[in-house]
C-alpha cells in the first residue's frame, strides 16, 4: 500500500517525548528513535534503488532527526539513502545539484533519445545483416553461423532495451498526465 504522513504516524505513534519523533521522509516511515541511536530500513522499492541495502538515520542526543546542510532536510531530518544507490548514481545526483534540476533532466532526456537512434541504427544493421547472411548460399558454413549466433543475441539484447526504455517513457508521460 502506499505509505503517507498520517498512515506513518498511525502505524509508530510517538510516546516518549525523548525519542526522535516518528517521521515520514517521502519514501519510508521511520519510527520514533532513542536518543543517540541509529535506525535502518530496507531500501525502498523504487526504479533505480538496490533493495538489498540499508538506509540509516541518526537521532541525535538532543531527541531530533540529524540535518544535513546541503539539502532541505523537512521537519524529517536527513535520511541517509546512499548505500540505495547502485555505484555512480550518487556522483550524478550531485552533479545534477550543481547544474540545476531542469538542466540535468533535459541532458538525461536528449541522452536517452540519443541512446535508443544509436540502438535503433544498430538494429537495423544487424537485421540487414541476418538477411544477407540467410540469403546467400555461399555464406553458409561454421564461421557464419557464430556471427549469426551472435547478431541474433544482440538483436535480441538491443530488442529488449528498446523495449523497456519505450515503456519507461510511456510509464513517464502517464504519471505526468
Amino acid at each position: 500500500f502506499n505509505m503517507n504522513e498520517s498512515s506513518c504516524l498511525e502505524l509508530y505513534p510517538h510516546r516518549n517525548r525523548s525519542n526522535c519523533p516518528t517521521v515520514f521522509d517521502k519514501w519510508l516511515c521511520w519510527p520514533s528513535t532513542p536518543p543517540g541511536k541509529i535506525t535502518s530500513q530496507g531500501c525502498p522499492q523504487k526504479p533505480g534503488l538496490n533493495t538489498s541495502e540499508y538506509a540509516f538515520k541518526y537521532c541525535q542526543l538532543n531527541g531530533t532527526w540529524e540535518t544535513n546542510s546541503k539539502i532541505n532536510n523537512g521537519t524529517a531530518g536527513y535520511t541517509n539513502y546512499t548505500k540505495c544507490f547502485f555505484p555512480g548514481v550518487p556522483y550524478l545526483l550531485e552533479m545534477c545539484q550543481k547544474i540545476g534540476t531542469e538542466k540535468c533532466t533535459s541532458i538525461t532526456k536528449w541522452t536517452r533519445y540519443l541512446e535508443m537512434a544509436g540502438l535503433t541504427i544498430s538494429l537495423t544493421s544487424l537485421i540487414i545483416s541476418l538477411i544477407i547472411f540467410y540469403q546467400f548460399r555461399i555464406l553458409r558454413n561454421n564461421r557464419t553461423t557464430i556471427h549469426k549466433n551472435l547478431f541474433i543475441s544482440t538483436l535480441l539484447h538491443i530488442m529488449t532495451r528498446l523495449v523497456l526504455y519505450v515503456d519507461q517513457m510511456v510509464g513517464d508521460h502517464i504519471q505526468k498526465t
